[in-house]
């Protein structure tokens, strides 16, 4: 009788455990990562601001994986935002800014990060940059 008992507890337990799924990642998308503006965006920068500007990189989706981002100036992209809109946006020169840290390490947990750039308007005096619509593609 114990017996029986025994091999029934067991079938059960096996049964009920077999009948639990996890169904919580059906409907998730992989993890993403985009711009948080990933269009044109303005901003200024005036003579002896010291605080970088802060462009976000997000992630979505799951959240389990981590990776490694970087950004760079790449005038591709300025040139086809300059043929798609008909502007003539010109590249800021490479003395005007730095990219404070190129790469970013996002891990599973992080929702965001900044890459910081230093804006340097002492080199070029401003007028100079506000007559001559420039930017700064980053990729």
């Amino acid at each position: 009788m114990k017996k029986h008992k025994t091999i029934q507890f067991i079938a059960a337990a096996l049964f009920i455990a077999s009948a639990c799924t996890d169904d919580r990642d059906n409907l998730m998308v992989n993890d993403q990562i985009g711009l948080l503006h990933s269009t044109y965006t303005e901003t200024e920068i005036f003579r002896g601001m010291d605080t970088p500007y802060q462009l976000f990189v997000i992630k979505s989706g799951k959240g389990k994986q981590e990776t490694e981002v970087s950004i760079s100036v790449d005038e591709t992209v300025l040139q086809s935002y300059n043929t798609d809109n008909g502007t003539s946006i010109q590249l800021l020169p490479s003395d005007c800014y730095t990219i404070l840290q190129p790469a970013l390490r996002l891990n599973d947990s992080d929702y965001r990060k900044a890459f910081d750039i230093n804006g340097m308007p002492t080199v070029y005096p401003i007028f100079f940059l506000r007559e001559r619509n420039m930017a700064c593609p980053y990729k």
